[in-house]
């Protein structure tokens, strides 16, 4: 039980809100609902997200609770209803030029390590889901019909037969990293989900800012103990990005996405 005078912060500022808000009136899908804040009782502070439905905070909570003690991810302290609260992680957001291309690995060798297992790939809904957001990419005139075609053969080209799926981090921006203790914090704990095909967050992150080799980052994987994900890497990649720009094309936010981010795969 938490005693003292309580002092709450919303974590985001007031036109980051309103951009928000505007973007869900106009009908953009995908725009994240659930608030966020920084709540002081006495001494102690937490961060407390409150969720549009319990179910997402329920999800959330069993990924955590599923992953248990590991210094990566804020600590759970309670769910109330559709209230989540977390430990306050104090520290500085990850510089993307500085430790950002050392810690990045470590970070998902050792989140890796937990909990993960081999699969056919056939058991999984990936390969299905993957020809459907081409489909959908195709439909909308995101992507012409010669750029799907290509993916199509792609696809069917990198699929392996064996995957390693476990916990991923999908949101893998500096943003949403705490440097501490000399290692990195993923604050987005929504962005936290089990038994997905590992290689997905790692593939946004080398889309969006990260910059070394991929040969040098999966060295560093296996450093950490991690699974080697050396033959299903492209493959994750391919996945993410045509998700990815399905998502953007809902949320209005497609230069975040552009069809020239399909090129690796058309050679």
């Amino acid at each position: 039980m938490m005693f003292g005078r309580r002092q709450q912060i919303n974590a985001h500022p007031f036109r980051q809100r309103a951009l928000r808000r505007l973007r869900r009136m106009t009908g953009a899908v995908g725009v994240k609902s659930h608030e966020v804040h920084f709540v002081r009782t006495g001494e102690v502070l937490h961060k407390r997200i409150r969720f549009h439905h319990t179910s997402e905070a329920i999800a959330v909570e069993e990924a955590l609770v599923a992953l248990g003690r590991y210094g990566g991810v804020p600590s759970l302290v309670v769910r109330y209803g559709c209230d989540l609260w977390l430990e306050y992680v104090q520290g500085e957001v990850l510089d993307p030029h500085a430790a950002g291309q050392e810690l990045l690995p470590r970070f998902f060798g050792e989140l890796y390590r937990r909990g993960c297992r081999m699969a056919a790939i056939s058991t999984t809904g990936v390969p299905v889901r993957l020809r459907k957001d081409i489909e959908f990419l195709q439909r909308t005139g995101y992507l012409k019909p010669a750029v799907c075609r290509r993916l199509f053969e792609k696809a069917d080209e990198l699929e392996p037969e064996q995957v390693w799926l476990g916990f991923e981090y999908i949101d893998p921006l500096p943003k949403n990293f705490i440097v501490r203790d000399a290692m990195i914090v993923g604050i987005d704990v929504e962005a936290l989900r089990p038994d997905t095909l590992l290689g997905v967050g790692p593939a946004k992150a080398f889309l969006r800012w990260y910059r070394e080799p991929v040969a040098d980052f999966l060295v560093r994987l296996g450093r950490e103990g991690a699974p080697d994900i050396s033959g299903q890497l492209e493959y994750a990649d391919l996945y993410f990005r045509c998700m990815y720009a399905k998502e953007k094309t809902f949320q209005r936010k497609t230069h975040l996405a552009p069809p020239s981010s399909f090129e690796r795969f058309l050679a």
